[in-house]
């Protein structure tokens, strides 16, 4: 198809061409719209101004509303291009001012960060600084305070030697006004003595003269005396001379020791309450004593007491090597304390069992004793019965190196005040905590945590007062009559003043120590073993059934006595 503004040659030279073609030819070749056109088409113009001008002008026209469509979708294209464009623009532009917004937020985070950062390193700087300060403080005040305290302590030491010399001087200024009082007692005393002395010669000499006179009156001379004799069954056996046996070489042992059974129960709970009052005493001291010595500045008690604790504890019944370890070191801790300047006591005031007249003597200056070594070996004492109680319960032959080192240590010279033992110490906690051992009769515990505390308690007694000191140079802290006493006293209670306790007591201080007693009583301690195995038990009274069908027997602690007899007999070969 040609293009409607030119004639192609083809449509000019083909003759079969329509009229209107041929103007329409012509159009496309000249000017549209009135404008000047060749002459050839005005001279058609001119000769056909019919229909087919009327149609060269309505294409003419549809020709330019097409241009002018195309025109305007270009326009609106390039508007909606332009449009969205700007859109584009904007979205783009509000996205970049959010990312810079976001940047800018960022940035003031991160500038707060960086200030609260500085804040907390000016902060911690500042604290830092005030702790230097307050730390130099308290040392400076510290420093000030031990300056202190040692002018107070240096105060205090010269008032206490300026006190010492004052009490010295009132000590001696006492002794010397003893001293002549008892010059003057002594004197007064024999002074009475020879006047009783001629007062008992002048009543004898006046009751023998009147015995002679009712001699000389008396008309019928006195009788013969009778000369009695034992007798077996009616026959009058004849004296022979024979050797004595081994029970009768034993029997002034056993009558020394039973000599020392007269007592009644008034006189045994005096002596016990005088060991509760031991007892109490030393609780008040050992708090007196810890706070001396935090006063004193000496901290090294606490570390004492520790060690004599760690000392004890590791004492066992199969090392006997090691056992001496432990002793020599537990002494050396004694010596230790022997030379500390520290505090005293008046030791008199802790010893129940000392002689009256040896204590009465004794003026307070003699009578001072080292607080520490005291409170040390008090703290050893409690130490060993809690090692008996916790390992001796269960294991009674625990006890005897417990009792060996015990013994060893109370019968030591340097721990001594005037050759007499700090055992009592030891007999303050025992009689507190069982009063049997010692004849008194209170109310017993039950359960089986109390009678294994009790076989402890007794096999640690017969651990202590069975020891042979026959070639010590030592004298024996814990004499073997306290044993007999011991046991005398509780195999003498009749049926109705039994309890369980002394059934426990019993076997506890007999089946480990068989050897012991027969080699320190002799026929005696058998004898006692025997009463203790064989007739002690009959004294229990019977328990009684509690259910239908139970029959009557023994309590479970007095079969175990009763069958102790063939224990002896196959582990000693000892027969009752």
């Amino acid at each position: 198809m040609s293009s409607p503004f030119g004639a192609s040659e083809h449509s000019r030279s083909t003759p079969r061409s329509s009229p209107s073609r041929q103007r329409l030819s012509g159009s496309r070749s000249g000017r549209v719209n009135g404008h000047s056109r060749s002459s050839h088409r005005d001279s058609s113009a001119n000769s056909n101004d019919g229909p087919s001008r009327q149609l060269w002008e309505e294409f003419g026209r549809v020709v330019l509303d097409d241009d002018r469509s195309f025109k305007r979708s270009l326009d609106v294209q390039t508007a909606e291009q332009e449009r969205l464009h700007r859109i584009a623009l904007d979205e783009a532009l509000a996205h970049h001012e959010a990312v810079r917004q976001s940047a800018e937020r960022a940035r003031e985070r991160v500038d707060l960060e960086i200030w609260r950062e500085q804040r907390r390193r000016e902060e911690v700087e500042r604290k830092t600084v005030e702790e230097q300060k307050r730390r130099l403080a308290a040392e400076e005040a510290e420093r000030e305070e031990e300056h202190l305290a040692d002018v107070r302590r240096s105060q205090e030491q010269c008032k206490q030697q300026e006190a010492r010399k004052r009490e010295k001087e009132d000590v001696e200024r006492q002794t010397e006004a003893e001293k002549q009082r008892l010059e003057r007692e002594k004197a007064e005393l024999l002074r009475k003595t020879a006047q009783e002395k001629e007062d008992a010669d002048r009543k004898t000499r006046e009751a023998a003269a009147s015995r002679e006179r009712e001699l000389k009156k008396a008309q019928n001379p006195d009788p013969p005396p009778i000369q009695l004799q034992p007798k077996t069954n009616g026959v009058t056996p004849t004296t022979t001379s024979k050797a004595p046996t081994t029970e009768q070489q034993q029997a002034p042992l056993a009558s020394a020791a039973i000599s020392g059974l007269v007592s009644n129960p008034e006189q045994r709970k005096a002596v016990h309450q005088r060991y509760l009052t031991l007892w109490r005493r030393l609780k008040a001291f050992r708090i007196e004593t810890e706070k001396q010595c935090k006063d004193a500045g000496f901290k090294n008690l606490g570390e004492l007491k520790r060690s004599i604790n760690t000392q004890v504890g590791m004492i066992n019944k199969t090392d006997k090597a090691a056992n001496k370890t432990y002793l020599t070191k537990i002494e050396a801790i004694f010596k230790q304390a022997l030379s500390i300047a520290g505090p005293t006591v008046d030791i008199r005031e802790y010893l129940p069992s000392a002689d009256p007249a040896t204590l009465a003597q004794a003026t307070p200056a003699d009578a001072q004793y080292p607080a520490i070594l005291l409170y040390l070996l008090h703290q050893f004492a409690k130490r060993t019965i809690r090692q008996l109680i916790a390992e001796g319960g269960a294991d009674t032959e625990v006890c005897d190196p417990i009792g060996i080192i015990l013994v060893q240590v109370f019968a030591r010279p340097d721990y001594q005040w005037r050759e007499h033992s700090l055992i009592d110490l030891l007999w303050a906690k025992y009689h507190f905590l069982c009063p049997q051992l010692f004849g008194i009769r209170v109310q017993e515990g039950e359960g089986e945590e109390y009678f294994r505390r009790v076989t402890g308690l007794a096999a640690g007694f017969s651990a202590v007062t069975l020891r042979d000191f026959s070639k010590s140079r030592n004298r024996n802290p814990a004499p073997n009559t306290l044993w007999w006493e011991s046991t005398a006293r509780i195999l003498n209670l009749s049926a109705t003043q039994t309890q369980m306790t002394h059934f426990v007591i019993l076997k506890a201080s007999i089946t480990d120590f068989v050897p012991r007693i027969l080699q320190l009583f002799g026929g005696a301690g058998k004898a006692v073993i025997k009463n203790a195995v064989t007739v002690f038990p009959g004294k229990a009274a019977k328990v009684v059934p509690k259910m239908q069908g139970e029959k009557a027997g023994m309590a479970p602690a007095v079969m175990a006595l009763d069958s102790l007899s063939s224990t002896l007999l196959l582990k000693y070969g000892l027969s009752l």
